[in-house]
């Protein structure tokens, strides 16, 4: 038997940064020159040098792009996190950036004065935190959040930090899918201070998908006909803008198409975060 012949299917993928990316375009940009921007923001981040913490998924019952939507605004923060991330970040400054290829960054400024507490958010005011000494400081000192078109979320700390990837399992159902990775302990046994940090993180992550399900019934239910998004959702309106230009317009019903107004308003350089 001829094994060239007969082999399996063949799948294009590409390595960065410990992350492996896989398409079955074989005419799709490098994954290098897809993220643009992203790989400079990342130049001290390696990686594959963290170490899984914890690897975890949920069922959610609304489509994989609602998903999504849910963790590209931080206005949300006041009302689902009332007790939790909206104790450690100002909202108000929050500075949102367009990048190429339907990616975005959200930066939020952190409330750095949070006094010390078992319960508290902010893993960096925990005594024993984790850190991630490579990464540049303003990752400790602002929340930023990047999004992968299309499925990807990296929300950065320097104490350690979550993949979370949106995977459809049907028209209204998704997995949220959560990797947290967090410093190398090497051969010892995982250090204890994560016993008290993925609880937190768990609640946090509970109250981010607690309305998803409502969110989609509203979407469902023939009432919802479009909204006028602001500054704070321009994240949202351009992944949308980017899931139909991947789609084509030809292949799209004009009536499920957004009007493509955000190339003109895209860029905030990283080194002006700094």
């Amino acid at each position: 038997m001829d094994k060239s012949e007969r082999g399996l299917i063949e799948l294009r993928c590409e390595v960065w940064n410990g992350l492996v990316f896989i398409t079955e375009n074989d005419k799709a940009t490098g994954i290098v020159e897809s993220l643009g921007e992203i790989v400079s923001d990342f130049e001290s981040i390696d990686i594959n040098s963290l170490r899984a913490v914890q690897h975890s998924s949920i069922h959610l019952n609304c489509n994989w792009k609602a998903g999504v939507d849910a963790f590209l605004e931080s206005y949300h923060v006041k009302t689902v996190h009332p007790q939790t991330v909206s104790q450690m970040l100002n909202v108000d400054g929050t500075v949102m950036t367009l990048l190429d290829n339907g990616h975005s960054r959200m930066v939020i400024p952190r409330k750095l004065g949070d006094k010390k507490g078992e319960k508290n958010a902010n893993f960096t005011a925990h005594n024993a935190a984790p850190d991630i000494t490579e990464m540049h400081r303003t990752f400790g000192q602002n929340s930023i959040v990047y999004h992968l078109f299309p499925n990807t979320l990296i929300p950065l700390d320097t104490t350690g930090f979550p993949i979370l990837r949106f995977w459809p399992c049907g028209k209204d159902e998704c997995e949220l899918e959560i990797i947290f990775l967090g410093p190398d302990w090497g051969d010892e046994e995982r250090p204890a201070i994560w016993d008290a940090l993925m609880p937190i993180f768990d609640q946090i992550m509970q109250e981010d998908v607690s309305n998803l399900a409502s969110i989609q019934a509203s979407l469902n239910s023939g009432a919802f006909s479009g909204m006028m998004l602001n500054y704070q959702e321009r994240r949202i309106y351009w992944f949308h803008e980017e899931l139909d230009r991947c789609i084509g317009e030809a292949a799209l019903p004009p009536e499920l198409t957004v009007a493509q107004v955000l190339k003109d308003h895209m860029s905030v350089p990283f080194n002006m975060l700094t």
